[in-house]
């Protein structure tokens, strides 16, 4: 927690931005208007199948003072950080789950082993603030998607909340969320009949 926190302390996020990578899910949370990554929500790589839709030009790295926060382990959601050693060095906090494939659970070891991996159990969420405040949420499903983790970022006068795979109705709070954008998953984000998870501010 002090290691975070000091990693964290005076951050001013600028930017969210979705980035295109086909396939796959990769967000960046800028600090300036230089776009120095401070912040990643997913790092993924399309699987081999998919791999026509990555772009060929997609570059960007992270560093010693970056944060990784992976929603699940599906490989599509941190492939390109297991291949690029520069993610190697970031922070990495991730959901504790059971039903991951050996190649997630070999980068999971190797993260441990290098002390960079941090990894939230079932009901638990935290919250870590800096110059603004990101909301790590635990979700309470029963499969590898709707059990990770979902990121709302609380910028001045926004309020965004990034899904990852999992479906509303296990994201627990949403339907309190006063937001201001929403990212969709691409599994369709489905919810119980009736429910409203995205409103705007009165």
């Amino acid at each position: 927690r002090i290691l975070l926190a000091n990693r964290l302390h005076r951050v001013r996020i600028k930017n969210l931005a979705a980035l295109d990578v086909g396939q796959a899910s990769f967000n960046a949370m800028f600090l300036n208007e230089n776009t120095d990554s401070f912040v990643f929500f997913d790092v993924g790589k399309p699987l081999w199948f998919n791999i026509h839709s990555f772009p060929k030009r997609f570059h960007i790295n992270a560093s010693n003072n970056s944060i990784v926060i992976l929603s699940h382990w599906d490989t599509d959601h941190y492939l390109y950080g297991r291949e690029n050693a520069n993610f190697h060095k970031a922070i990495w906090i991730a959901p504790a789950q059971s039903s991951v494939g050996p190649n997630a659970y070999k980068f999971a070891v190797k993260l441990v082993n290098d002390h960079q991996l941090h990894l939230i159990s079932r009901g638990f969420s935290c919250r870590l603030e800096g110059g603004s405040s990101l909301n790590i949420i635990r979700c309470n499903g029963n499969n590898i998607n709707n059990s990770g983790l979902a990121l709302r970022l609380q910028l001045p006068g926004n309020d965004v909340l990034l899904t990852g795979d999992c479906d509303y109705s296990h994201i627990p709070g949403i339907n309190r969320m006063r937001l201001t954008a929403l990212q969709v998953p691409h599994h369709g984000g489905r919810q119980p009949a009736g429910s409203q998870p995205f409103s705007h501010p009165p």
